[in-house]
């Protein structure tokens, strides 16, 4: 009797750590290549404002693609570009970090219109998108 505990206490712990080091080591989704919900910056941002609870469970962990107007670049200390879209708020938008930076939302200047498509993370003061690409 006391083999059979040690024998599936031992099963047990094999099965956690297989499946934590699975969760650990699986790859990053690759949003290039994920279907989105498309909608615009201004229509995002206003669900997120309105009513969270509902927005969450529409778009939360969802790849999104979402266009307007850019608000604002800014540079984080990794290196990476993120993009501000405009709301009807004038401080606040929808933030889009980009994966990598390619130099191309360099072009971008505010006021021009982008296509952005990235990971919905929630809202912050902005509604806030991950792992982000620029479309257009």
């Amino acid at each position: 009797k006391t083999r059979n505990i040690i024998v599936s206490a031992v099963l047990l712990l094999s099965l956690v750590t297989g499946i934590f080091v699975y969760q650990f080591n699986k790859p990053p989704r690759n949003v290039k290549e994920e279907q989105a919900l498309r909608i615009t910056a201004e229509e995002l941002f206003q669900q997120f404002s309105t009513n969270e609870q509902v927005a969450n469970s529409l778009y939360l962990n969802k790849v999104v693609e979402v266009n307007g107007n850019v608000l604002d670049i800014k540079h984080t200390e990794q290196g990476k570009d993120v993009v501000i879209l405009k709301s009807s708020d004038p401080m606040f938008g929808t933030s889009c970090t980009l994966e990598q930076h390619s130099g191309e939302p360099t072009n971008l200047k505010p006021g021009d219109n982008a296509v952005l498509k990235g990971i919905c993370t929630g809202y912050l003061t902005d509604v806030v998108l991950i792992r982000g690409e620029l479309i257009k």
